[in-house]
C-alpha cells in the first residue's frame, strides 16, 4: 500500500475560528439589543399604562412612550443598522432578500409611532399613547436571536464536520471483485492496488 500523503479530504479544518467568531459576533449583538428590548417589552405589555404617573412630558406625549422612543432608538438605528446597510446592498443590486423585509418591517412600525407621537404633539391631543415602539424593538432582536442560533448551528456542523474528515483514511485498499483469497481467484496480490 502506498500513500502519498495527499487526500482530497484531508484539506484542514472549515475555518471553525471564523465561524465561531461570526457566532460571538451575534451573540453579543442579541444581547445589546435584549438589554433594551426586556424593558421595552415590560412597559409596553405588562406594566399599566399609568404607571408613571399618567403625566405627560409634552402636551400629547405620555412619559411612557417617550421612555419606550428612547429605549427602541439604539435597537433601531444602533443594532439594526446593518440590516439597512444590507438591505440597501441588495436592492442597489436589484434584488430583495430577508434584510429587506426587516429593515421595511421595523422602519414601518418606528416611522408609525413617530408620525403618531409627532401628531399628537403638534396638536396637543391624546394620541402618543397609540405608538407601537415595541414591534419595532422586538422584530430586530427575534432576528438578531435566529441569526445567532444559524450561526453557532453552523459552527457546531463545521466542527463535526472537522471531525469525521480527520476519521477518513488517507489511503484504501481496493480489491477487485473475485480477487480476495478464497473467492475463487488467486492470492490476490496482483489485482489489490492502492487508492489515495
Amino acid at each position: 500500500v502506498i500513500d502519498d500523503g495527499e487526500s482530497p479530504l484531508s484539506a484542514g479544518p472549515l475555518s471553525s475560528s471564523a465561524l465561531s467568531r461570526e457566532a460571538l459576533s451575534w451573540r453579543r449583538q442579541f444581547l445589546g439589543s435584549l438589554v433594551f428590548s426586556v424593558p421595552v417589552f415590560v412597559i409596553a405589555m405588562a406594566l399599566p399604562v399609568d404607571t408613571f404617573g399618567g403625566g405627560e412630558a409634552l402636551p400629547g406625549l405620555p412619559w411612557r412612550t417617550l421612555l419606550l422612543w428612547l429605549l427602541v432608538t439604539p435597537v433601531q438605528f444602533g443594532f439594526g443598522c446593518q440590516f439597512y446597510r444590507r438591505a440597501f446592498r441588495a436592492l442597489s443590486h436589484g434584488s430583495s432578500n430577508m434584510d429587506v423585509l426587516v429593515a421595511l418591517g421595523s422602519s414601518a412600525a418606528y416611522g408609525y409611532s413617530v408620525v403618531t407621537v409627532a401628531v399628537a404633539v403638534s396638536y396637543g391631543e391624546e394620541g402618543g399613547g397609540q405608538a407601537c415602539f415595541e414591534t419595532a424593538s422586538m422584530l430586530i432582536t427575534f432576528i438578531l436571536l435566529g441569526k445567532y442560533l444559524e450561526a453557532s448551528a453552523k459552527r457546531k456542523t463545521s466542527e463535526a464536520l472537522s471531525k469525521l474528515v480527520s476519521l477518513v483514511p488517507p489511503t484504501a485498499l481496493l480489491c477487485p471483485p473475485g480477487s480476495l483469497p478464497g473467492a475463487g481467484g488467486d492470492d490476490g496480490d496482483e489485482a489489490a492496488r492502492s487508492v489515495p
